[in-house]
């Protein structure tokens, strides 16, 4: 579902057609970019004013630099060091943590890499004439969105956007801790997953938000709640937990801040050892932002059974 590559900046930048990449990056195609952000920002900049561009062609690369930053790059912080060159750099950071693909400019015979060329990208291909191992599937087509119903197969499926996105609501209508294994070890994994961002917690915003069920009452749901998520959530990290009378919400969702997620059963792993599978769906950035609206206990107060927040020590 989710694609994460290691993009070299003058690649987008020198390509022959430069709005290529608007459908690319940023109209819900699912692919991310996964660099330090910081680095990446400073050298498309520079890529432009090297590139020599007209007033106008600037402006639009610009504007399309911002907007992948805002809602296409994952934050990832790259030990390697810059001085053997950043094709090599991918490639060293690959062996720790793998791309997706590598995408660049540089020419070269790299058979043990997912390397994807500039002159490969925006060919109209038929991606069923490929061979299975071509690395242009990868760029063509969208990562699986089956997965296993396990921690494991929860926190890969959720990952991107568990490192990119500065807020994450979790909307699960049954999320409770009356049998609290079913969601403590996925949101143990979820937790870990959003600390490899390296982001300060004082900056994220993490909400989770169920509905009234199983005759739960408000107290007992919150003091369950308190009792076992406080010890798994990261230190600094403040989590907001909202209870919504029933029949309000009914859908599960992880909605960020530049996109969103729809999943079938939620958040809860089952008992069955990987044997049961659910399936995620990635939504429109209009379609995310206007769940997360309906979220939102400014407008509809009334409606909140319980309303607290956890800090974790």
């Amino acid at each position: 579902m989710f694609r994460e590559f290691a993009v070299e900046p003058e690649a987008i930048v020198n390509f022959e057609t430069p709005a290529y990449w608007w459908n690319a990056f940023l109209n819900d195609s699912g692919r991310f970019i996964s660099w330090d952000e910081r680095e990446w920002s400073r050298k498309f900049l520079l890529s432009i004013n090297a590139a020599q561009l007209g007033q106008i062609e600037q402006k639009r690369l610009e504007t399309l630099g911002k907007r992948i930053i805002e809602r296409a790059l994952v934050p990832r912080l790259i030990s390697a060091s810059p001085e053997i060159g950043w094709l090599r750099r991918a490639i060293t950071e690959h062996s720790k943590a793998p791309f997706d693909a590598i995408l660049t400019s540089e020419e070269g015979e790299h058979k043990d890499f997912p390397i994807l060329y500039l002159s490969q990208i925006g060919e109209v291909i038929d991606v069923d004439v490929l061979p299975p191992y071509d690395v242009r599937r990868i760029w063509l087509l969208r990562g699986p969105s089956r997965f296993p119903r396990t921690s494991e197969g929860i926190r890969a499926i959720l990952a991107v956007l568990l490192r990119k996105e500065r807020k994450l609501l979790f909307c699960d209508p049954y999320f409770d801790m009356e049998d609290g294994t079913k969601y403590i070890r996925p949101f143990r994994g979820i937790f870990q997953e959003m600390k490899k961002a390296k982001l300060d917690p004082r900056y994220r915003v993490v909400e989770i938000h169920s509905t009234e069920h199983n005759k739960i009452a408000p107290k007992v749901w919150q003091q369950s709640i308190q009792n076992k998520m406080e010890p798994i959530i990261p230190s600094g990290q403040e989590v907001r937990f909202v209870l919504w009378k029933a029949k309000t919400h009914h859908n599960r969702y992880l909605l960020g801040n530049s996109t969103g997620i729809t999943i079938g059963e939620g958040f809860a792993e089952t008992s069955t050892q990987g044997r049961e599978f659910d399936r995620a769906a990635l939504m429109t950035f209009k379609d995310s932002e206007e769940e997360m609206e309906n979220y939102d206990t400014k407008n509809r107060p009334n409606e909140i059974l319980a309303d607290f927040n956890i800090t974790g020590r």
